[in-house]
């Protein structure tokens, strides 16, 4: 019997050297009820506050997080919402973390907070259950959208199945299900053949039930609904409805192709002309004369947009007819709006995109704000210099605040050194987790240095090229902060949260 345990014990130590066997670093050994009254009002009281924030992004691939009426009413939310509600819970979790370390920065003994003050969430978790909260989270959401990939490496994918056991041990111990049979469901088991699932058949997609879910609501219920619901007939006349409706769709393709109406993938597009600036006032699309426009909800009044053109950009314009502003852009498939695009809520729209910018001789991502878009017909009398931007030809461009640093995922998260709020190593907005970055606006000093901007030194505003526009963005003020205006959560393109997943896997399995 002693032999036979020595062998087992041997056979451990093989598989646990061979990653076969995973073991959890970090347990989390707290008993605080996540869902409890106090934490579900905190969590839909700053749902709503976020929901308009988060209601217009440039990325198409983000799930829907407008939730007006909270998200711990599950009940109401269908299956492809859920998503959204992860990533609005993680985002809250994220800012309440950000909340209770400024609680006690300033304060020398933090006392028991109630569930409607800033940070409430954090306190009453504890940090343990709250950062495997939030590396659970985030671990979900990137798992997610690894079992969309169309192509999926070899190579990672044995990273990602060393990693999954980890994985749900991370995830099943942080929410466990205590009613029931717990944790004991087939859902919870499955993942870990999706490495062996992947091999023997190729990307998850090509087994996903959702596309036949979404489409019979096209080719089924819709045609459906336009019989007379006789069940002789019923069958025949909405496969006729279906075949009427598709024949007027390839038809209305087919003839915008002829005309040539479509416009090449790339082209750049403004629409939406809002304002035509002149010397002394302004005129709108209907050519209505406006002195001063107020936009509510937005970061930077219009007017002020407005005087900044005229001081600095039309002065050195040979025909002021031929600039126009714009609120919104085409470009690459992708849409960017910017000021005074609204919709029925009136509330302003001003996206974020990755812009490409020179650092000394390397291009550089940064993340920005488009503030407006605005197109020059002819080439200026000189060149346009605006706070270390240059215009020297005419084109499509953009007026931005720009964040100070570009996204970094290396050295340590921005968390207080040296009584200061940021020491830019990192711009990871929790160590846990990799979507979600802190970012600042800058802030150009006298001296011409870029610094954080803060509410008594705003941001500055620059001028970009429409060609250095690369991508979308999707950031949001941190509402919970005195300088919201200036400081922004900003999330990792959906493209990426997948290799986000794999990174996660990789490091994770080195450490063993």
């Amino acid at each position: 019997e002693e032999e036979e345990e020595e062998e087992e014990e041997e056979e451990s130590e093989e598989e646990n050297a061979a990653g076969e066997v995973m073991i959890l670093q970090d347990e989390d050994h707290s008993t605080f009820n996540v869902f409890t009254a106090g934490a579900k009002a905190r969590v839909d009281e700053l749902a709503k506050k976020l929901h308009r924030h988060l209601r217009w992004q440039s990325d198409k691939g983000l799930p829907r997080t407008s939730f007006p009426n909270g998200i711990t009413k599950l009940s109401k939310l269908q299956g492809n919402e859920r998503s959204g509600v992860l990533l609005m819970l993680l985002i809250i979790m994220v800012m309440e973390h950000w909340a209770l370390w400024r609680l006690r920065g300033k304060l020398k003994k933090l006392k028991s907070l109630s569930s409607n003050e800033d940070g409430y969430l954090e306190q009453a978790m504890g940090e343990e259950k709250s950062s495997n909260v939030i590396k659970s989270l985030a671990l979900l959401l990137s798992f997610e959208q690894h079992m969309r990939l169309e192509r999926v490496s070899l190579t990672k994918l044995r990273q990602v199945e060393r990693f999954m056991p980890q994985f749900l041990d991370q995830v099943l111990r942080t929410f466990p299900r205590k009613e029931g049979t717990k944790n004991n469901l087939i859902k919870n088991h499955l993942p870990l053949h999706y490495a062996e699932d992947v091999r023997r058949h190729g990307s998850a997609r090509n087994s996903d039930s959702g596309i036949g879910e979404w489409v019979h609501k096209t080719s089924a219920k819709q045609p459906g609904r336009r019989t007379n619901k006789t069940a002789s007939t019923f069958e025949t006349r909405t496969a006729e409805n279906y075949v009427e409706s598709k024949t007027i769709e390839r038809g209305w393709k087919d003839h915008h192709a002829c005309v040539g109406t479509k416009n090449d993938v790339g082209e750049p597009i403004l629409s939406n002309r809002v304002l035509t600036v002149r010397e002394s006032d302004v005129i709108d699309k209907r050519n209505t004369i406006r002195q001063s426009l107020a936009w509510k909800d937005s970061h930077l009044g219009f007017q002020e947009l407005v005087d900044f053109v005229r001081q600095s950009i039309i002065p050195n314009l040979p025909n002021v007819s031929e600039f126009e502003l714009h609120g919104k852009l085409s470009l690459f498939d992708e849409h960017y709006a910017a000021n005074p695009s609204f919709g029925s809520t009136r509330l302003s729209k001003q996206d974020w995109g990755m812009v490409e910018m020179k650092v000394g001789r390397k291009a550089v991502e940064y993340p920005c704000q488009f503030l407006i878009f605005f197109e020059i017909k002819s080439p200026p009398v000189g060149p346009i210099r605006v706070n270390g931007s240059e215009i020297v030809d005419e084109g499509m461009y953009a007026i931005v605040h720009s964040s100070q640093y570009p996204l970094k995922d290396s050295g340590i998260p921005p968390y207080a050194v040296e009584g200061t709020e940021h020491n830019w190593e990192g711009t990871l907005a929790h160590a846990d987790q990799r979507l979600i970055h802190r970012i600042c606006k800058s802030h150009l000093d006298p001296q011409g240095k870029w610094v954080p901007a803060t509410q008594e030194c705003p941001a500055t505003m620059m001028v970009v090229p429409i060609e250095a526009i690369v991508g979308p963005c999707i950031a949001m003020p941190d509402i919970l902060c005195e300088n919201q205006a200036n400081e922004f959560l900003c999330l990792v393109s959906v493209l990426d949260w997948a290799s986000k997943f794999e990174e996660v896997a990789t490091e994770e399995n080195s450490r063993r």
